[in-house]
């Protein structure tokens, strides 16, 4: 029922309207904004992961590490292809680096050319 209104989504009383939800015991909430429902929400620190990469040689060949400073991908890059693994050793996803590229995530993802998996927009960018 109020699931078009950004206002009600948010659950602030409206004295004009009487079937607002929470009636006239509104209290002030500064975790839900005024455009709740209409806009993206700000991310608060807390939704913030950052993640380090320790490069080995270049970005091709590094470690990335997030919260806590634990290793979370190993990702390494030969001649034909860059394998991404997860940090107990298991392959997260490869790249093929051929005339025409494949991508390839094991148990979710057949091979497949990169063109198939990120297709080029119409306006080609």
């Amino acid at each position: 029922m109020f699931t078009n209104n950004p206002y009600a989504q948010a659950g602030w009383f409206n004295p004009q309207n009487p079937m607002a939800p929470m009636g006239n015991n509104w209290q002030s909430s500064e975790h839900l904004p005024p455009t709740f429902g209409t806009l993206p929400l700000k991310p608060s620190r807390d939704n913030v992961v950052v993640f380090k990469f320790v490069l080995a040689h270049d970005i091709q060949n590094c470690n990335v590490f997030g919260p806590g400073n634990q290793e979370y991908f190993q990702v390494r890059t030969r001649t034909n292809n860059t394998v991404v693994n997860r940090s107990n050793g298991g392959v997260l996803g490869e790249i093929a680096w051929r005339a025409r590229p494949q991508i390839e995530v094991p148990g979710v993802i057949p091979r497949q050319l990169t063109g198939s998996f990120l297709p080029i927009s119409a306006d080609r960018q």
